[in-house]
């Protein structure tokens, strides 16, 4: 069921994308850091189980797997290496966090030269999406990993490599 999911999406997000060529990175396991605030991608129990969330100081490790097809149409998910679910936002849309689910969601790159790069999911309208991080909310400013239309002022995280196992 997974990866018929993983196979709808990915067929959704090749009809409605350009011919743009997108970065590719290799399968394998990394850390995620935001180039902004120094922080590492990592999860998070609060507010919500599984939310994905930045911290300083840890190693937090992700398998990022690749489609394998052209460069012109490279996707990627991304998948945490201990409970083996994937970064998934529930809508594409303006604002959504990501949590962890079975079901993952697809990921572009942009700009790959030495593993600093945006991130940005697509969503029905054709539209980049960008993976920024930011508060929860107002009331809660632990950092998450959200989705936002408005493009990056610099290139946002930085994948680096990690030893597989």
């Amino acid at each position: 069921m997974h990866v018929l999911h993983l196979i709808v999406l990915f067929l959704l997000q090749l009809r409605l994308s350009s011919a743009e060529n997108y970065q590719y990175i290799p399968p394998g396991v990394y850390t995620i850091n935001d180039n902004s605030t120094g922080q590492f991608a990592t999860v998070g129990t609060t507010p919500v189980d599984g939310i994905v969330e930045f911290k300083s100081n840890t190693n937090y490790k992700w398998r990022v797997w690749g489609t394998g097809f052209t460069l012109a149409y490279s996707f990627h998910t991304i998948q945490d290496q201990s409970s083996k679910k994937y970064i998934h936002f529930p809508e594409i849309k303006d604002g959504a966090i990501a949590v962890l689910n079975d079901n993952p969601s697809l990921v572009r790159v942009s700009e790959y030269p030495h593993n600093s790069c945006n991130l940005f999911s697509i969503d029905a309208s054709n539209r980049r999406l960008y993976w920024t991080t930011e508060k929860y909310s107002n009331d809660n400013p632990i950092p998450v990993l959200k989705l936002r239309a408005s493009i990056p002022k610099s290139k946002r995280y930085t994948v680096i490599r990690q030893q597989d196992g």
